[in-house]
């Protein structure tokens, strides 16, 4: 290694062990090796809590001994000229550990450059681009293979002293193998099973390590180990997970994610592009929903509901206007009813979101709650599909035990809103076929819709009032089989 230089160990996965890599490093070397030593831990967590100042500070006073005059200083600076004289003349080992973006690297490092001969700087990071433009050499740490993986979980799962019989020593082959060689997740996994029953074991599955890492927020596993785990998962249930903060990329395969309630949730990094059901109701910290190749939308076949989801950002808000709206024009495309089985008034598709603006797609709109319109309906012929309804609603005045059903009618119908204390303006959005629903002799008829809500407390009928789900817009397309082409 060359003299002055910024040597950095760098993985991508939380949990596989650079941290005891770099702790390792740091207890034999910094005082046999080396005149002043400093090592800080969880750089991300502490620059976001308490700002870099106090970062600076820190790293400084480990090198110099705690000495007043740094301790003194409000905003200590490594530019400053009597601290740069005596790091030239101090061969110093600084470990910076999990940094996860360049600014909180640039604060730290700048001006150390000119550090005296034979010094060393090692950070760990999961964000390889972090490193790129200011590391010497970089080093991935990798997993660990299947020998070590199987003594690291059986010594959590069984004990020092103990041994697994065959029967649980093939079962402990697969439950391993959801880690993927994590260290953090084996220990995790291991002290999960420790003592389960044989029902339990042979229950286990991958879905249930994705639950626990999520539920316990081990942070450090969720990028790595929960990728790992959702690539055969179909279903994902996670709803009232209150600890996590971010779900990884999931499979293009997931078809059912359930969110719901999940208040600590920031950011769903890649929603897969043919969900059959979203649900996110109440993820009142949900922030980002980005989609697979940055696309504008996602296809969701049953629904995509995110009630409550205030937090959105602009990117997100279009994101999922442009999923529902997408998703409910093109609700026949996924075959759910056959053409010949038909109901009147089926509802197939349902989204709703945070809102307050009908898309153009819906052709007539009206403010208020009803709409009389004139169009060619050719009602007689196989093209017709179905119609799609849309409304902006306020129903921030009922309370969250009151049942909320929107009816509508061009012949009648209802869709169920659902118990929950949704406050602000939302977009409800849904999509039914239709037989015979219209009836005309000519090819212009004026078609009437009206919507309503109705309420339902305790198993009852109760008579409320409009303002307790106050609809303010309404949008009504019809759907031809052309518009699916």
């Amino acid at each position: 290694m060359l003299d002055r230089s910024l040597h950095c160990r760098y993985l991508r996965h939380g949990g596989i062990g650079k941290t005891t890599l770099a702790s390792v490093v740091f207890q034999k070397f910094s005082y046999s090796h080396f005149e002043g030593r400093s090592y800080v831990l969880n750089v991300r967590h502490e620059y976001e809590n308490f700002g870099p100042n106090n970062l600076m500070k820190k790293l400084l006073t480990q090198l110099f001994n705690n000495e007043d005059a740094l301790v003194s200083m409000d905003t200590p600076f490594v530019g400053f000229p009597f601290i740069q004289d005596r790091l030239h003349r101090k061969k110093v080992l600084i470990v910076l550990d999990d940094v996860d973006s360049s600014l909180q690297l640039k604060i730290l490092v700048e001006g150390y450059r000119q550090l005296a001969p034979g010094s060393r700087i090692i950070v760990t990071s999961r964000n390889h681009q972090v490193l790129k433009k200011v590391a010497d050499e970089t080093y991935k740490v990798e997993g660990l293979n299947y020998i070590e993986s199987s003594k690291l979980f059986h010594l959590h799962a069984f004990g020092r002293n103990s041994y697994p019989t065959e029967y649980y020593e093939t079962l402990s082959e697969r439950v391993a193998s959801y880690a993927d060689g994590n260290p953090l997740a084996l220990k995790v996994l291991g002290s999960f099973l420790h003592s389960k029953s044989e029902e339990e074991w042979e229950n286990f599955t991958s879905q249930n390590l994705v639950e626990l890492i999520l539920r316990h927020s081990h942070q450090q596993l969720e990028n790595h180990v929960v990728k790992i785990c959702l690539r055969c998962l179909d279903k994902l249930y996670l709803t009232n997970c209150s600890k996590f903060q971010t779900l990884p990329p999931c499979p293009l395969g997931l078809k059912y994610l359930y969110a719901g309630r999940c208040e600590s949730l920031k950011l769903i990094e890649e929603l897969p592009p043919n969900l059959i059901d979203f649900y996110a109701r109440q993820c009142t910290s949900l922030e980002t929903i980005s989609s697979q190749a940055n696309k504008s939308y996602s296809m969701v076949e049953e629904g995509l509901h995110l009630e409550n989801c205030l937090k959105l950002d602009q990117n997100t808000q279009n994101f999922v206007a442009n999923s529902a709206t997408f998703s409910t024009l093109h609700a026949k495309l996924h075959g759910h009813m056959s053409p010949h089985k038909r109901v009147h008034l089926e509802v197939e598709f349902q989204s709703c979101y945070p809102g307050d603006e009908i898309p153009n797609e819906f052709w007539y709109q009206s403010m208020g709650s009803s709409m009389n319109i004139k169009v060619p309906l050719y009602s007689n012929s196989n093209d017709l599909l179905g119609v799609a309804f849309c409304i902006d609603f306020d129903r921030s005045k009922a309370d969250a035990h009151t049942y909320v059903f929107i009816n509508y009618a061009c012949t009648g119908g209802d869709v169920f809103l659902g118990e929950s204390n949704v406050s602000l303006d939302h977009v409800l959005m849904w999509y039914c076929t239709i037989d015979g629903i219209f009836t005309c002799s000519s090819d212009v008829t004026e078609v009437s819709f009206n919507v309503w809500p109705s309420f339902d407390k305790n198993n009852e009928l109760v008579d409320m009032g409009s303002d307790y789900c106050n609809i303010k817009k309404c949008g009504f397309r019809l759907v031809y089989n052309n518009d699916l082409k």
